[in-house]
């Protein structure tokens, strides 16, 4: 998988939704949710992983929100149901770099419209986090804030992420 290409892939697909980007990161701010797609390169061959989800406008401190690993909620394409799962797995452990980035752009664009119908609604993302709703992430469990955030507690980011790079620079 060519990344740079995929790349401009997403700048693309993202860009024409009111995404912003730097680098790998994709995001868009909404009033009360902060929505990102990250583009993980694999770290055992070429292969890139689109990981995506979702944290509360609150813990975003600076310009740029933290990658997803930062996000109350999160996936990766290749976990999500859908009609581009294989896609996605492809995409992820295209080790031997034989798809074409071109190829991504419909899974790219399906999965923007699945965060924009899915992860918009604060009050539907608040009740999937308080288990009174559908789960977004069956496989994954939202983080503490997350739960906080959803029941109107949300601490100071410092309070979760006392030792992490992005919010120990801001502080």
């Amino acid at each position: 998988m060519n990344r740079l290409d995929l790349r401009a892939i997403m700048a693309t697909v993202a860009g024409d939704t009111g995404y912003s980007r730097r680098g790998r990161l994709f995001w868009k701010r909404g009033p009360q949710l902060t929505k990102l797609v990250d583009l993980q390169a694999s770290r055992w061959g070429k292969g890139v992983y689109v990981n995506f989800g979702v944290l509360p406008k609150e813990m975003v401190i600076g310009k740029v929100p933290p990658d997803v690993g930062y996000a109350g909620i999160s996936e990766r394409g290749e976990h999500q149901d859908g009609p581009y799962r294989g896609e996605f797995e492809r995409c992820a452990y295209d080790d031997a770099d034989h798809m074409p980035a071109e190829a991504m752009r419909r899974p790219l664009q399906w999965l923007i419209e699945w965060i924009e119908d899915n992860l918009t609604d604060a009050d539907a993302v608040r009740q999937s986090v308080l288990n009174d709703g559908p789960p977004l992430f069956p496989r994954n469990r939202p983080f503490l804030f997350m739960k906080d955030w959803a029941r109107g507690q949300l601490k100071e980011p410092l309070h979760y992420f006392e030792d992490t790079p992005y919010y120990r620079r801001k502080s």
